[in-house]
């Protein structure tokens, strides 16, 4: 399915659901954990944070509170740094199990089950398979954006299935859907950044009405995006599981 089918059949599955996917959206903004879009993407870049990613939110936001010392208390500088730290550990230890449970109602759509806005709760009792998921995507795609920009981002969309994966099988460990993740996407990296990218037009009206438009925008890209997944791993043949394979590490490719 090319990024036109997909974006079609993401209005068709989100049509009568749109207040729950609405809801599901703002959880995963709150968080930090949106699809590339979680997860490198249009509308957020959520859904794979890196260490960098932190980094640049501590020095830019820290650099703007440098900047408001001269016009705030004391009080008020430490309130602000602690909301701060506050909402990165949040998006740390929750990303992860909120992204599985977006996921979650994502494939309860496209396969026509009852989806519901409380599925982005339903991964919780994996809230450590979450961390693990958001650990390894942070660790990986930092070791390869040490090699140059692009090498990073490739990295993004190589790992950009794992919580697809987690969230539908769930005796699968954070490495093995790692692995997983890289064996559907190869070939297929082009393609979902192509998917990505067919929302710009939307992002830009989106960011029009001062992020209001994000709203609509996060759920369609995230059905999108789980039409993508459903699409890379040939659901026309039910019988598809995920290889478990021993994980080896890091493969340059």
């Amino acid at each position: 399915m090319n990024a036109k089918q997909l974006r079609a059949r993401a209005r068709e599955v989100l049509r009568g659901h749109w207040g729950a996917a609405i809801g599901v959206g703002v959880m995963v903004i709150l968080l930090g954990v949106a699809s590339m879009g979680s997860n490198g993407g249009v509308a957020t870049s959520a859904q794979q944070v890196t260490i960098s990613d932190y980094q640049s939110l501590y020095e830019g936001d820290l650099l703007t509170l440098f900047d408001l010392g001269s016009y705030l208390s004391r009080e008020t500088m430490i309130l602000l740094e602690t909301v701060i730290t506050v909402m990165a550990l949040a998006s740390l230890i929750l990303g992860g199990v909120i992204s599985m449970g977006s996921a979650t109602f994502q494939l309860h759509l496209l396969k026509g089950q009852p989806a519901k806005f409380t599925d982005v709760f339903s991964r919780f009792p994996r809230i450590l398979s979450g961390i693990a998921m958001t650990v390894l995507q942070m660790v990986f795609i930092y070791l390869w954006s040490l090699l140059f920009i692009i090498p990073g981002i490739i990295a993004r969309f190589r790992y950009a299935m794992m919580p697809y994966l987690m969230a539908e099988f769930p005796e699968l460990s954070a490495l093995e859907a790692m692995r997983e993740s890289k064996r559907l996407m190869r070939g297929n990296k082009w393609r979902l950044f192509c998917l990505y990218f067919s929302f710009i037009g939307w992002a830009i009206l989106a960011s029009l009405t001062l992020g209001i438009g994000l709203l609509w925008l996060t759920p369609y890209v995230s059905a999108a995006e789980g039409a993508f997944y459903m699409d890379v791993t040939g659901r026309s043949q039910q019988a598809w599981r995920p290889e478990r394979q021993p994980f080896r590490g890091p493969e340059f490719d």
